[in-house]
């Protein structure tokens, strides 16, 4: 499992994997979020947690909370919910200069992670 630092908090994120193309400038981040195992579960569930804390979202409202939130904080949106043995949500910016993908065991924590990924990535915040 691969881990980024968050430098605004300086907590060590599991499941994130954060690169650059510099010959593009895009950044991608990319996670896995598994419930396959009593650890990836609990990393899973704090990250749909603080999702749902941060967001005043409900089980029923994080998908529009999410969306919402992507669109006038980040101009950003989902780009893409897929789904075979396992789902993957992808999300990006409306210049496609930062990217999200998300490979889940549940749409919902792809969602949750989406959302993260943007709060703790590094994702630019448009100009007023």
């Amino acid at each position: 499992m691969t881990h980024i630092r968050n430098d605004k908090t300086a907590r060590v994120i599991p499941g994130f994997k954060k690169s650059v193309n510099e010959s593009t400038g895009v950044t991608h981040v990319s996670a896995f979020m598994c419930r396959h195992s009593d650890k990836t579960t609990a990393d899973a569930d704090s990250v749909l947690n603080e999702a749902k804390e941060q967001l005043s979202a409900t089980d029923a409202t994080l998908l529009s909370k999410v969306v919402y939130r992507l669109n006038f904080e980040y101009e950003a949106e989902i780009s893409s919910i897929a789904c075979d043995q396992w789902a993957m949500v992808s999300a990006e910016t409306y210049d496609h200069k930062f990217k999200v993908t998300v490979q889940c065991d549940s749409v919902e924590d792809g969602i949750a992670a989406v959302w993260k990924a943007f709060k703790d990535h590094g994702a630019p915040v448009p100009d007023e």
